[in-house]
């Protein structure tokens, strides 16, 4: 590979396995590559944990090639797991209903 650095579309692929991004992710991870700050409230299931490893990812292979940090900011991913675990619950009370 030498100084390749993967493209965002690499990366989803390789770590991921998805050939393309859902809608507002790639214009998420160009903002915190840009040195943006970024705030997105996102549902479950919208694809945060992909938005930051492919970020992720493309600063580490960034940091391997320089001396310099890739980058100098803070990147927050909060996971909000409220809503999952409901319908789980959810799911339960009614499997064992029909028990």
């Amino acid at each position: 590979m030498g100084n390749h650095i993967m493209t965002k579309l690499e990366t989803l692929n390789k770590y991921f396995g998805y050939s393309s991004f859902r809608p507002a992710q790639e214009t998420l991870i160009d903002a915190q590559l840009s040195g943006r700050d970024v705030f997105r409230v996102m549902p479950t299931r919208e694809g945060k944990k992909a938005i930051w490893g492919v970020y992720q990812n493309i600063l580490q292979e960034k940091d391997k090639k320089s001396r310099e940090s890739a980058t100098k900011g803070v990147a927050l991913t909060l996971l909000f797991w409220y809503n999952f675990c409901v319908k789980k619950l959810n799911t339960i009370k009614i499997m064992a209903q029909e028990c």
